[in-house]
């Protein structure tokens, strides 16, 4: 993605800076959601995060009992 916004040459230097600056912003957002709230009650939703994001691999999810891995099912 920010490769695709870099080479946009139908935008201006400016233009491209703003695109990729508002996509860093979203990323940091994303990443923050998925780990800077550690608790029992938001481990799952952390840990389903980390899983869209492909943090987290199905071979590390098998570490977890069944009902986490229900929990936190990309499907």
């Amino acid at each position: 993605m920010s490769a695709h916004i870099c080479g946009d040459e139908s935008l201006s230097a400016h233009e491209r800076y703003r695109a990729l600056y508002a996509l860093l912003e979203g990323r940091d957002r994303e990443m923050s959601a998925a780990f800077d709230d550690f608790r029992r009650s938001t481990a799952e939703l952390c840990l389903g995060l980390m899983r869209r994001q492909g943090i987290v691999t199905d071979e590390e999810m098998r570490e977890f009992s069944p009902e986490v891995q229900h929990a936190t099912d990309l499907d």
